[in-house]
């Protein structure tokens, strides 16, 4: 018997209070991991599976939950979603303005390394070259035509 999708309790509040001090500030540097511990606005670089990692830790309603255990890498992550049991969407359901929060996820090719990013009603929350922490339209080209996974990590936050 199929069990039911699992949802991370992530809080908007804390979500909000976390990235906001980033935006702007930390730049995009691939290998670069804050230290789960890091203060909100106390690194100034990451990559895009470090800020994702970082952010659900900082989100996280309680600090102890499945959030913590997200690995490094966006080759880590995908496979972590599956085995979580996170219930896969289609990639279009991003520009649902329902408050859920979205997992997605490009796979690396050749030398290109692999992108993981966070949607909430039609807009990204990433660390991606060139920007750094920051917010885009769920379905720039450059996204939307190279996601292979997306799955619900929340329900409504």
């Amino acid at each position: 018997m199929p069990r039911d999708p699992i949802v991370l309790p992530i809080s908007r509040d804390k979500l909000i209070a976390a990235m906001n001090p980033c935006m702007g500030k930390v730049k995009y540097k691939m290998g670069s991991k804050p230290a789960l511990t890091a203060a909100p606005g106390t690194f100034t670089k990451s990559d895009c599976s470090g800020f994702f990692r970082w952010l659900l830790r900082w989100s996280s309603v309680d600090k102890s939950t499945l959030a913590i255990t997200a690995p490094d890498g966006s080759v880590n992550q995908l496979k972590w979603a599956r085995d979580m049991g996170f219930r896969k969407c289609p990639y279009s359901d991003c520009a649902k303005l329902d408050g859920i929060l979205r997992a997605a996820f490009i796979k690396p090719r050749g030398s290109r390394a692999g992108h993981v990013w966070l949607v909430i009603s039609g807009k990204t929350i990433e660390c991606y070259g060139g920007v750094g922490v920051g917010r885009r339209n769920w379905n720039t080209a450059v996204l939307k035509n190279n996601v292979c996974a997306c799955f619900e990590i929340t329900g409504v936050i």
